[in-house]
């Protein structure tokens, strides 16, 4: 039986390594800008990223709507859209692939410490706890949590930036508290 793709001329290692780079952590595409004279790109070709959240065509969709929001600002000059398409979704487009970044850790298996991971683990459990002790400051429910539901990636990302640490302060502190404790029941022989 024929293999049904023919490497002729191809080094034997390549293409192994071709399929390994292809991975879902290398599919994603990050452009300084979205804009070239008379020309944009949007979708995928704009901010591809990852399967894990399945924010892909929501992006895209995202793309479609700040497009119409910028076309109808133009009024009529088009000249004036590819720049201002740029302004207007370039930060949410970096944002997105930012979270999928953190997201992509629940797969990369890097261990319980991976950084990654317990921001975006914080930003959930701290979120849920807040969302149920005072809503009125803190919403409803954690922003990672909204994904989809037309709350802008760049709100989500500092969102789980914010969370992530304030966790970590929180648990600064509490390690500094415990430290004194435990010091100054050690300097007077463990009397309380």
């Amino acid at each position: 039986m024929e293999p049904l793709i023919v490497w002729s001329g191809i080094e034997a290692a390549w293409p192994p390594a071709f399929w390994r780079w292809a991975g879902l952590q290398r599919k994603r595409t990050k452009c300084s800008r979205l804009d070239a004279p008379s020309c944009l790109i949007i979708g995928d070709a704009a901010h591809s990223v990852t399967p894990v959240f399945g924010q892909g065509a929501n992006s895209a969709l995202e793309s479609c709507l700040v497009l119409d929001g910028v076309l109808a600002a133009a009024d009529g000059d088009p000249a004036a859209v590819p720049a201002a398409f740029t302004a207007a979704r370039l930060e949410d487009a970096h944002a997105l692939q930012e979270v999928d970044r953190l997201a992509y850790s629940f797969f990369r298996r890097r261990g319980i410490f991976d950084t990654d991971f317990l921001a975006l683990l914080a930003h959930v459990l701290l979120g849920t706890i807040l969302s149920k002790v005072v809503p009125f400051l803190y919403g409803a429910k954690p922003a990672l949590l909204q994904l989809g539901a037309g709350l802008p990636y760049s709100k989500i990302l500092k969102a789980v930036r914010r969370d992530a640490t304030a966790a970590a302060v929180g648990l600064a502190a509490v390690g500094v508290w415990l430290g004194t404790r435990i010091a100054a029941r050690l300097a007077t022989g463990g009397a309380a």
